[in-house]
């Protein structure tokens, strides 16, 4: 099968000291060879390779600009990319992924390793389909065309990194949640103006709604944007919510557009796989229909982040309440904590970034306990638990189980950073319980943490199971 497969090798030949392209070659393979990475963009569109292998210093324009191009044509949309680069570092690889790499490897490297991983990533063989309609971003194929893609999509990933550093900037935990709508519509509106905006979120319990914009006499608009929310709830998730157990909340807001009559210009997002809480969105007089695909596809990036803000400060909210939980519970904090465990670890692995779990134990909390009547012994929880909130960050997740384990949440952390945060919940959590007159020299905790691996980890209970404290 090797001589039908034909991969576009793009290599600097002053720059390489063993030729990527014969050592293909020698193994039956049939190569299209590119010396710099314009002419690499405009061959790959012309000539539809089955699989590209490029270095990502390839002059004129480097691997990882050519994989950002490639990816917004039709026909090399899906093309398997190797990227090739010598001393290669962790940023290397970040960014080949970014711009759409299937694959890094270290120069130099064996014939053999080459061939395994192209077969890996084109594991039938044979010649790719072209696409039956063409979409190309860059028909002229001049050099000048394919320098000015370049830019500009790179001018939309600075966009997109601005969005997302705009929108994380949004102080989730201090701010109401009107506050916090409306300063992510205000994000939103500032890049695509609407005329009203509204979110609903439906918990286990109970149903709110938040209108920001101006509304028609009699929140008549506000009530059609409500509706519009619960027929797509209830098409796509089979959701039904009786209007009026819904508790309505009208935000303060300096949007201005002008509105229009009836529901055509309404945009209704309803996010996917959501846990304890469900979250819809809507936007008035947005016009999607006016933007281009890679305008709409930021657009989406930023509906996904702003649902994770929203998410973070509902679940800040409600893990607060259950936190402050007496021994009646028993640890009914945690059933929640999982989900908020599984939803974080979806959102790492699409959005890669680190998270860290640790958990402490009361090794010996049964014989510090056996002495104390009820109400002793529920002052004692409570001052452990205030004096751990007091001691983690806001936007950390805290959950407890049978009575006297903890579990944390850090988002953005490391595991060195984990051990920071243990070394600081153990001295506050000591000194405070020295001050209310128990003896901590009896106290043994034990302290177990974990970074997110998306390949090991691949449950919350797997994760969790490996935060847990080894045995000593």
């Amino acid at each position: 099968m090797n001589e039908k497969l034909t991969v576009l090798v793009g290599e600097d030949p002053a720059g390489a000291e063993l030729s990527i392209q014969d050592g293909l070659e020698k193994i039956g393979m049939r190569c299209l060879a590119c010396s710099n990475g314009i002419d690499l963009v405009r061959r790959a569109i012309l000539k539809n390779p089955d699989i590209i292998v490029m270095d990502v210093a390839l002059p004129r324009m480097n691997g990882y600009q050519c994989a950002r191009i490639l990816r917004h044509d039709s026909v090399t949309r899906n093309t398997p990319i190797i990227h090739l680069g010598a001393n290669s570092g962790p940023v290397d690889r970040y960014w080949s992924k970014v711009c759409g790499g299937n694959l890094f490897l270290d120069v130099p490297l064996e014939s053999a390793e080459l061939h395994s991983s192209i077969h890996a990533l084109v594991p039938g063989g044979g010649v790719r389909p072209r696409p039956v309609t063409s979409d190309n971003v860059i028909p002229e194929m001049t050099d000048q065309s394919i320098l000015g893609l370049a830019t500009n999509l790179l001018e939309q990933d600075l966009l997109k990194l601005n969005i997302l550093k705009e929108i994380n900037m949004v102080d989730s935990m201090d701010n109401s949640p009107g506050e916090l709508f409306s300063s992510l519509f205000a994000i939103i509106n500032s890049l695509y103006p609407f005329s009203s905006g509204s979110v609903l979120l439906v918990y286990d319990n109970h149903v709110e709604f938040y209108f920001c914009g101006e509304d028609m006499p009699g929140k008549k608009r506000s009530s059609e944007l409500k509706t519009l929310i619960l027929d797509q709830l209830r098409h796509r998730q089979d959701i039904r919510i009786n209007p009026d157990d819904i508790v309505d909340v009208m935000i303060e807001s300096d949007i201005s557009a002008p509105s229009s009559p009836g529901n055509e210009d309404v945009y209704v997002h309803i996010g996917e796989n959501q846990g304890a809480v469900r979250i819809g969105l809507a936007f008035e007089n947005i016009h999607l229909e006016a933007y281009n695909r890679d305008e709409k596809s930021i657009f989406y990036l930023a509906l996904e982040l702003i649902r994770g803000v929203i998410e973070k400060k509902i679940f800040f909210r409600m893990n607060q309440e259950l936190s402050l939980i007496d021994i009646a519970t028993q640890g009914y904090s945690i059933t929640f904590f999982m989900e908020v465990l599984g939803r974080e670890m979806e959102n790492a692995t699409r959005h890669n970034y680190t998270i860290t779990l640790f958990t402490m134990l009361f090794a010996n909390f049964a014989t510090i306990s056996r002495e104390m009547d009820s109400s002793q012994l529920k002052a004692l929880l409570m001052s452990i638990q205030t004096s751990i909130l007091r001691s983690m960050r806001k936007t950390d997740v805290v959950a407890r189980w049978n009575q006297a384990n903890f579990a944390f949440l850090l988002t953005h952390t490391t595991l060195e950073g984990s051990r920071e945060a243990m070394v600081r919940v153990k001295k506050t959590l000591l000194s405070d319980l020295a001050e209310s007159g128990i003896d901590v020299g009896l106290i043994k905790l034990m302290f177990g943490a974990c970074q997110f691996n998306a390949v090991r980890d691949k449950t919350a209970e797997n994760f969790f199971k490996n935060a847990m404290p080894r045995k000593q």
